[in-house]
């Protein structure tokens, strides 16, 4: 298949004859031009798929220099046909970056070696521009600082990720050393280390401002086809805020293992007092009522005595069972969560004369002591938002089971979101918290009636 050809030749025989060889090599020659500006007139117009140019042509505008405007412009190999080949006309050409050179006197088989040489080096040079874009682009595109060196360790090429991570733009860091803008030293050590040398490891930046980042680097030779490195590249990350997050999940963690041993010792505790204390008080009491009765047959003084002591132990008893219950609110069976909620419910309602109910409970059976208490606690912040904050005159405690998944929730008719208060004291956090202990999460949102609406989805163990 034969190619579009311009032909740019002032001296008109010279023109025909090439025309005529390109039509015996079956090309299609678009046009004829004898001058430079009426060769980059064509080749703008025609867009050929090569340019045969003689380098002095008639005119103020030499071949060389209207090839020169042409590949400014224009995407087209252009190969050279002269009738000079000193070494001062072809290192004045060369500045125009031909594709070939065709000497006159030229017959045939030159020009279709010349044509044939040229359009494929430009067909390579064209998928390896498309290439370096791409790569380009992609180097641009991800999240990492990518730095690279030529052979004498000058920056040839940094993406926006390393402006930012360094501070210094581009323009300002091509053809300058690595370690005119940044260095880097050993976390542990604080010792300097080689930009210029292989390395993978954690680091920390120290750019020109002074201010220090923590990084992980990879420094790699871009190898050659000789022994020696054709340059460096270099990939840094930011791992500022992989810290922040490691340290976040490491005092989540904390706070999870204090919370969990502080709620144990609770129960110990409230147990101890149930069985131990509670017991003896009770035993005491017994003996004391019985002492009371025998002083009363005998009509001796002391009986109103014993009385007194009967009732002070009653009163202990009480509050010692009121203390038992706070510490350990839930009764360790499966349906003492419901038993609990219902005891908070009367107590609610006793205590500030507002409606408190516990709705849809008995196909929850929740046999964990832990999840109970949890899910208790977080019932009980949710009430006392309710009454403190919002003012409400109706609370509605659900408690219901789906398969593999168990939903609490806790609705009233006060001032939405608890008066507005979810960041002053409610105790959300710590609700939170207390959901996502159990691997379960926990949402608090507006009743499109009027009130809040806090429910907490979490998964119901065998």
């Amino acid at each position: 298949m034969g190619y579009r050809i311009l032909v740019v030749e002032d001296d008109g025989v010279t023109a025909l004859s090439l025309q005529d060889v390109l039509r015996r090599l079956e090309h299609d020659v678009v046009a004829l031009a004898s001058t430079g500006r009426e060769a980059i007139m064509l080749a703008e117009a025609e867009q050929p798929d090569i340019i045969l140019m003689d380098i002095w042509l008639a005119g103020p505008m030499s071949g060389i220099e209207a090839a020169r405007q042409i590949r400014q412009r224009l995407d087209i190999p252009i190969v050279f046909v002269t009738a000079h080949s000193d070494e001062s006309t072809l290192r004045q050409a060369q500045g125009a970056q031909p594709y070939g050179f065709v000497l006159k006197p030229f017959d045939q088989n030159d020009l279709r070696v010349a044509i044939e040489v040229a359009l494929h080096k430009h067909r390579i040079d064209g998928h390896l521009q498309r290439s370096e874009r791409r790569f380009a682009t992609t180097l641009e595109a991800i999240g990492e600082a990518v730095i690279s060196t030529d052979a004498r360790g000058m920056v040839d090429f940094i993406n926006g990720a390393a402006d930012a991570l360094t501070g210094v733009a581009a323009g300002q860091a091509l053809g300058k050393p690595v370690a005119s803008f940044l260095k880097l030293v050993d976390p542990k050590s604080r010792e300097p280390l080689a930009a210029d040398r292989p390395w993978n490891g954690e680091a920390v930046l120290v750019d020109v401002t002074g201010r220090e980042v923590p990084v992980v680097c990879s420094i790699a030779n871009i190898s050659s086809d000789r022994a020696e490195a054709a340059g460096q590249v270099m990939v840094l990350r930011d791992v500022t805020e992989d810290r922040r997050t490691a340290e976040l999940l490491e005092r989540q963690r904390v706070e999870e293992i204090i919370a969990e041993v502080s709620e144990a010792e609770r129960r110990r505790f409230g147990q101890d007092l149930h069985d131990g204390l509670g017991q003896m008080l009770t035993g005491v009491a017994f003996l004391c009522k019985t002492l009371e009765q025998k002083l009363a047959s005998r009509s001796q003084q002391e009986a109103a005595d014993a009385k007194n002591i009967s009732d002070l132990l009653g009163d202990a008893i009480q509050s010692t069972r009121k203390l038992a219950r706070g510490l350990l609110p839930v009764p360790p069976q499966p349906d003492g969560l419901v038993m609990a909620l219902k005891n908070l419910a009367d107590q609610i309602t006793s205590q500030f004369q507002i409606e408190c109910a516990v709705l849809e409970a008995s196909s929850a059976q929740i046999s964990d002591p832990g999840i109970a208490t949890h899910l208790f606690r977080i019932v009980q912040e949710a009430v006392n938002n309710a009454v403190k904050h919002a003012g409400a005159q109706r609370i509605d405690i659900c408690l219901q089971a789906e398969q593999t998944t168990g939903y609490l929730s806790v609705k009233d008719n006060g001032r939405g979101l608890w008066g507005e208060a979810s960041g002053r004291g409610s105790g959300l956090d710590i609700m939170r918290h207390r959901a996502a202990t159990i691997g379960g999460s926990l949402r608090v949102s507006a009743d499109p009636g009027g009130g809040t609406v806090m429910t907490c989805r979490f998964p119901l163990k065998p």
